[in-house]
């Protein structure tokens, strides 16, 4: 055979195999796409609406609570990275790669009484670990293996960071831990019409409840109380992040609050919630808090609205309650659809 011929034969079969190879690498990561990508997520299609149903569902998320950042990390991480937390790097298989994002702030203060009741030793070092860090919690954002569009999963991380001066995250003291522990994942909500998510964009809204212990003017015992927090992510166009837009409820789930657009505080005031509270109980040294009850709280409030009101705007415009359309609703908010309740600020 000419051998000119069959270095023509040889590319061809080449090109044929790397055709080939081509193809299976697409329909592998599809089928990988398909059947792997969101098998660690969950969802859920329906907010709980009674007391008992919420309690119960708080309850059986003790799988879900944040996963906390250990000292010396950046307080946010803008690229992506396989182990973000102590539980990604016990896992046997390592998780998909994932940026951590901020989207709610947490700063705790001492009432003015609780202050002069803290041990003489260790006063000082409460108060100026309260009056210097923060609880960040934030988004895990994932992106899609095919499309590399990003989504977010479902279960929030909290960092503790510092007001001013050094970005790294900072020791997790017990007192703060108490907080991580109250807030939970129930998943990521999905549009009624959605039977299994198959594409990121329906990966975009996280439901948590976080359960406060409340201190009532008059009473001895604490009242349990149990709110939403919805984060709900929109593409930004112009560099195609997700900007968590933050909706927080109230007042027994009975306001609905748009929370200022993120970013990072400078002090307590700044920040998306601010808790005043009085510590319950310390450690055997009985120098160093390990829990707390919150006598007040607010809330850094763009707008609010009435959730019987929300509900009814979404049988309305969306032909069901609210407890089944909070992704329909959530962007009709931030699109400035539905007439709020409270002032801007």
């Amino acid at each position: 055979m000419d051998p000119f011929l069959t270095r023509i034969d040889s590319m061809g079969t080449r090109i044929y195999y790397f055709f080939t190879l081509s193809v299976v690498g697409c329909l592998l990561a599809t089928a990988c796409h398909a059947a792997d990508e969101f098998a660690d997520l969950k969802w859920i299609r329906n907010l709980p609406t009674s007391e008992y149903d919420i309690r119960a569902a708080f309850e059986a998320s003790r799988g879900e609570i944040c996963e906390a950042v250990g000292p010396g990390e950046p307080v946010e991480l803008s690229s992506f990275a396989s182990a973000l937390t102590n539980r990604d790097r016990s896992l046997k298989t390592p998780p998909l790669p994932s940026s951590r994002i901020g989207f709610m702030s947490i700063g705790l203060e001492l009432t003015n009484s609780n202050k002069t009741d803290l041990p003489v030793l260790s006063r000082s070092r409460i108060a100026d670990y309260l009056d210097s860090n923060y609880l960040l919690l934030q988004a895990r954002v994932r992106r899609d293996l095919l499309d590399r569009e990003l989504y977010y999963h479902h279960r929030p991380i909290a960092v503790i960071a510092r007001y001013r001066g050094t970005r790294v995250s900072q020791p997790l003291e017990p007192l703060v831990a108490q907080t991580t522990k109250s807030v939970r994942s129930l998943g990521l909500f999905l549009d009624p019409d959605v039977e299994k998510p198959r594409k990121p964009e329906q990966l975009r809204t996280m439901v948590l409840i976080y359960r406060n212990e409340m201190v009532r003017p008059g009473k001895s015992i604490p009242e349990e109380q149990y709110e939403w927090v919805f984060v709900r992510g929109v593409e930004n166009d112009r560099d195609k992040t997700l900007e968590p837009h933050l909706f927080v409820t109230d007042e027994n789930r009975t306001r609905l609050v748009h929370i200022h657009q993120f970013s990072l505080p400078s002090r307590v005031r700044a920040c998306s919630v601010i808790g005043t509270i009085e510590i319950t109980q310390f450690d055997r040294t009985g120098l160093y808090p390990e829990s707390y009850q919150t006598s007040s709280y607010q809330l850094n409030e763009k707008e609010h609205y009435s959730w019987s009101n929300l509900n009814e705007f979404s049988q309305q415009e969306h032909g069901g309650p609210l407890a089944s359309h909070l992704n329909q609703v959530l962007d009709d908010l931030i699109a400035g659809k539905v007439e709020s309740q409270g002032l801007r600020n």
